[in-house]
């Protein structure tokens, strides 16, 4: 167990398939933070500490962009908010709102976006 973190704050390994499993089925982490009752933030930091990858290394779950990394891979692309909607397939407001954090793209938009825009998430 993680320093400072108590045994009821880990995410155990069966929630960590049950969060792939749904992530894989199109729930947002807003989604996934509510039904697991925790803060989308929180629920990031969870996933990243506790089920980070698996026997072979892999990423248990795909790495949702940050509005952040989304404006700016956007930017460096030379695309608009609505160039960029339509690769994608979501309205341009859909875009504004993962730049803002207001809302989180889902895995499989998630999954485009990185397509789209390219790079690593961790930059």
């Amino acid at each position: 167990m993680a320093e400072g973190v108590s045994a009821k704050d880990e995410i155990t390994p069966n929630e960590c398939q049950a969060l792939r499993f749904l992530s894989e089925d199109g729930w947002t982490y807003d989604e996934l933070a509510l039904a697991f009752g925790r803060s989308s933030d929180s629920l990031g930091d969870h996933i990243n500490r506790d089920c980070k990858h698996d026997e072979l290394g892999e990423p248990l779950l795909p790495i949702i962009p940050s509005g952040e990394w989304i404006r700016e891979r956007r930017n460096a692309a030379g695309l608009n908010q609505s160039e960029l909607a339509v690769e994608v397939g979501v309205t341009t407001t859909t875009i504004s709102h993962w730049e803002t954090g207001r809302t989180s793209p889902n895995v499989p938009r998630a999954r485009r976006l990185r397509e789209e825009l390219g790079g690593d998430v961790y930059e």
